[in-house]
């Protein structure tokens, strides 16, 4: 066979063969495109069915998403979402034998599930095992942070503060709020669950306008985000403020109105209530009094002056505490100084008072009201404050003069 000829040949096979692949070139560049198409449908439906329950769980549709949740775990007994939608399904509809038997349930399998275990927490913490429910957090936010997931960690840290608070250990509590604070500052979080968590922390430690501030962010992250929408409602009811309170109410309605909690925070609207050492009519002296004088502080009593930073407190867990009493007074150091603050109530105020008192520069009371449309609520109290370290009798004569202030009548016969 000559050179030539089969120089020819092979030049004709080469021609033929990228004929034959731009030919196919384009089928080719269809098939990639609709291989890419079909990656994206695969995504979105795998989405879709990942959300399935949730969705239904969000708007309160209870029922629906206690069928939906139930299925994905049949499919997936491992599925952490579903598990942890269906016992919020359980929590929020009042089922709380279920909601614990199906929590320890899933821990049998997973043990470290921190998500898991801050509902089994909350089922303790509703049902009133107040130090069991304490301890279940504390481990719900260590399996949380071994996994990274730091806003698990931030609620189960949270949840475990508000139930220290509630058992009277505020000493233990504060140290965890402020923590919210550094983790605002070093982290600068975005996400409204994260805003609203450190919000509820910054009302714990009476920085109220930071915590509207910072409630009204998460609320512009995500306005359907209920938890923001009830905690600031909660925060204008607790500051008097109703008229703001039921804006946020109203939205909160629009979210989930089968929520028990929006029919609470709707009712505390109008129902005065709270515990003794944040509701009512409380005094708070300057903070340095906290940081250098606590040991200072004297309360003089109807009965007496008390010894240095020594308390008397209502208790909401046996119901037992100084109620009623005409007046309280505190005595502290702030400075060089020493004042006397004389705190005093009226009959005709709502009763029961509850008092509290704090080392740290803190008292006053609380009572439970309902304000209905024809039964409003006024209230009068009187703060004296002067130099000095008060006794009882001096404070009594002031309580006297409030109650039954001295009258001036002017004869214009004479």
């Amino acid at each position: 066979m000559n050179k030539t000829g089969s120089r020819a040949k092979a030049q004709r096979r080469k021609e033929e063969r990228k004929e034959l692949l731009n030919a196919l070139r384009l089928p080719l560049r269809l098939c990639a495109f609709a291989g890419v198409i079909l990656s994206l449908f695969t995504l979105c439906a795998l989405a879709q069915q990942d959300d399935r329950g949730l969705d239904d769980l969000k708007r309160g549709d209870y029922p629906k998403a206690l069928i939906l949740l139930n299925e994905r775990l049949n499919s997936n007994p491992n599925d952490a979402a579903a598990q942890r939608g269906l016992l919020r399904v359980y929590i929020e509809t009042g089922r709380y034998t279920e909601a614990e038997a199906t929590a320890r349930k899933f821990l049998l399998k997973t043990p470290d599930n921190g998500a898991v275990r801050h509902q089994l927490a909350e089922t303790l913490a509703i049902t009133g095992r107040h130090t069991e429910a304490i301890s279940e957090f504390e481990r719900a936010a260590a399996d949380s942070q071994k996994a990274r997931a730091l806003a698990d960690k931030l609620e189960s840290d949270l949840r475990r503060a508000e139930l220290l608070d509630l058992i009277g250990q505020e000493d233990r509590a504060k140290p965890i709020y402020e923590s919210f604070v550094r983790y605002y500052t070093d982290k600068d979080p975005k996400t409204p669950r994260e805003l609203t968590l450190i919000a509820r922390a910054l009302v714990h430690l009476e920085r109220f306008q930071d915590a509207n501030d910072v409630y009204r962010s998460a609320i512009e992250a995500d306005s359907d985000y209920l938890e923001a929408q009830l905690g600031a409602a909660e925060l204008f009811t607790q500051k008097y403020a109703y008229s703001d309170a039921a804006a946020f109410l109203e939205d909160a309605f629009k979210i989930n109105g089968n929520n028990a909690q929006v029919y609470l925070t709707l009712a505390r609207a109008k129902r005065i209530d709270g515990d003794p050492q944040h509701a009512g009519f409380q005094f708070r002296a300057h903070n340095d009094v906290d940081a250098y004088t606590t040991n200072q502080t004297i309360f003089i009593r109807p009965d007496g002056v008390g010894k240095p930073a020594e308390t008397r407190n209502w208790d909401p867990q046996t119901r037992k505490g100084p109620v009623n009493m005409p007046w309280n007074a505190m005595s502290f150091v702030l400075g060089e100084k020493r004042y006397t603050v004389a705190y005093l109530d009226r009959p005709e105020n709502p009763k029961e008072a509850r008092f509290s008192e704090r080392e740290y520069g803190r008292f006053g009371s609380y009572f439970e009201y309902t304000i209905e449309k024809d039964k409003p609520l006024t209230v009068n109290y009187r703060l004296w404050i002067q130099e000095g370290l008060m006794q009882p009798e001096e404070v009594a004569a002031l309580s006297n003069n409030f109650v039954e202030p001295v009258r001036v009548t002017m004869d214009e016969s004479k």
